[in-house]
């Protein structure tokens, strides 16, 4: 809270500080370019703000593409040819004119105040990043909400390795100093180009700081299209949200939903591995710890299995998913699928030792899934994130080592075709 006052003095005190907001896109996504992507913006209380939005795909966007369409801080640039999100961001980046970049999700919702708070607290921390360490996410597949915060500390002991993971990805948070750039580049890459120069940026010796959004300036939407599902530990109510700073712009919900996760099943397609399936009773691309634990009547240990199960069923996740990432599914170990899969389930009983066995199960593929899925370590050797593990024709597959193509951009325009 002493943030997001502070932010609004900055705003007003901070002189011509641009802030470009930078935003990748596709034409599924055009649907809601006015109704959530622009209203988001448009409706920023930070004086100075610019919106960049780079978009491939056949057709441009109708909406920021459209004559009768004048906004001289927007920035719209079309390509009819395919390039990864991590190219995206380097292109919007050159593009930009701001001091600061802050990454601006067509997806998520961010609440009037979501720049001048995010601004405030790099200042406050002399830092030249920050991003949220707390955040509200909604499944728009399943109409869950749940609140996320890192600095509340993980609700099992198993849990404690993903904080790392947590804090330090997820970029649809990301606020930073454009001079950092082209020192540090994105990946070329549509999956882990955000942990990856997280990484990069820390290790420089840059100072990363973190604001923890406790009030609602900032709503992360998963809908089965996104790189990666959620984990929160508390379930918040819809009417919490229309009481937040984000009650206004919650109606592009709907519109949200029904372009990306329209008439998608919510339940486990791609939990078949071999002879064993895993499956979970949590439906959609969000976990909420505490609404898990009530149903299993406290049981930590139950609820730690049913969240890796969650991992491994596919829940929330579209199936062509891995495909249109270029990348082979990972499987779990075969002693979690011996514990855990549907085929060893009835075998389990209702004994302390086949509990024991569940919980060392649910461990075990949680740590796998960390592993492959480059969670440990982004772009490692064996993870599936490793730029050499992308298949031909995935929409995440590499085309260069630090991204985009240069671009020559005239002054006289805001609307650009590559």
């Amino acid at each position: 809270a002493a943030s997001e006052a502070a932010g609004a003095a900055s705003g007003r005190a901070g002189g011509r500080r641009v802030i470009s907001c930078i935003a990748p896109t596709t034409p599924e996504r055009h649907l809601f370019h006015e109704s959530a992507l622009y209203r988001c913006f448009a409706a920023q209380t930070h004086p100075h703000t610019e919106l960049v939005v780079v978009d491939t795909g056949p057709t441009p966007s109708a909406f920021f593409s459209s004559a009768e369409f004048e906004d001289r801080r927007v920035k719209y640039i079309h390509q009819v040819g395919h390039m990864t999100i991590g190219e995206k961001r380097n292109v919007a980046i050159a593009a930009a004119s701001g001091d600061f970049i802050c990454h601006f999700d067509d997806d998520d919702l961010y609440a009037p105040s979501y720049l001048a708070t995010m601004l405030a607290a790099l200042d406050d921390a002399g830092a030249d990043f920050v991003k949220l360490s707390a955040w509200f996410v909604h499944d728009l597949q399943t109409g869950a909400t749940g609140h996320f915060d890192a600095e509340a500390g993980m609700p099992h002991p198993s849990l404690a390795p993903l904080t790392e993971q947590f804090l330090y990805t997820y970029g649809f948070s990301f606020l930073y100093r454009r001079k950092l750039f082209p020192a540090f580049s994105f990946a070329a890459t549509s999956w882990g180009e955000d942990q990856d120069i997280l990484k990069r940026v820390r290790g420089g010796g840059r100072r990363v700081a973190l604001h923890r959004d406790r009030t609602g300036i900032c709503l992360h939407n998963q809908h089965g299209e996104n790189c990666s599902r959620s984990f929160a530990q508390t379930t918040v109510t819809l009417d919490t949200l229309r009481a937040s700073p984000l009650g206004p712009l919650l109606p592009a919900l709907p519109l949200i939903g029904r372009a990306l996760a329209g008439g998608r099943r919510v339940e486990g397609e791609s939990g078949v591995y071999g002879d064993k399936e895993v499956r979970s009773d949590n439906a959609g691309g969000l976990f909420c710890w505490d609404s898990q634990l009530a149903a299993r009547r406290g049981d930590g240990d139950g609820t730690l299995t049913a969240f890796t199960e969650w991992l491994w069923s596919g829940n929330g996740f579209s199936k062509a998913r891995y495909d249109k990432l270029g990348l082979a599914r990972p499987a779990p170990p075969q002693q979690f699928l011996e514990r855990n899969g549907s085929s060893a389930a009835a075998a389990g009983g209702g004994t302390a030792a086949a509990a024991e066995a569940l919980r060392a199960g649910a461990g075990q593929g949680l740590e796998s899934l960390r592993s492959v899925e480059g969670m440990r370590e982004p772009h490692a050797p064996g993870a599936i994130t490793n730029p050499a593990s992308y298949r031909p024709g995935g929409i995440g597959n590499p085309v260069a080592a630090t991204g985009g193509p240069g671009l020559a951009f005239g002054q006289s325009s805001r609307k650009f075709t590559l």
